[in-house]
């Protein structure tokens, strides 16, 4: 078995690396314009040290809420 099994390439860590920053972003700016305060402090937090998953909850929390209106 090679040592390489569990290793990325580069372009895969890049894909990963604009995947995050693209989800990250779209996300912080949704945060920022529909929360205010604390929340949005604690939210932004969530997105930043919960890379992808965090992002993704704060979107469909975001889309649920939409849906209700």
């Amino acid at each position: 078995i090679s040592n390489r099994i569990f290793l990325i390439s580069p372009a895969e860590y890049s894909l990963l690396v604009i995947i995050y920053l693209l989800v990250s972003v779209i996300t912080l700016y949704f945060v920022f314009k529909n929360e205010k305060g604390l929340v949005s402090f604690l939210w932004a937090l969530f997105v930043l040290f919960i890379p992808i998953a965090g992002g993704f909850l704060y979107l469909f929390k975001y889309y649920i809420h939409c849906n209700k209106d």
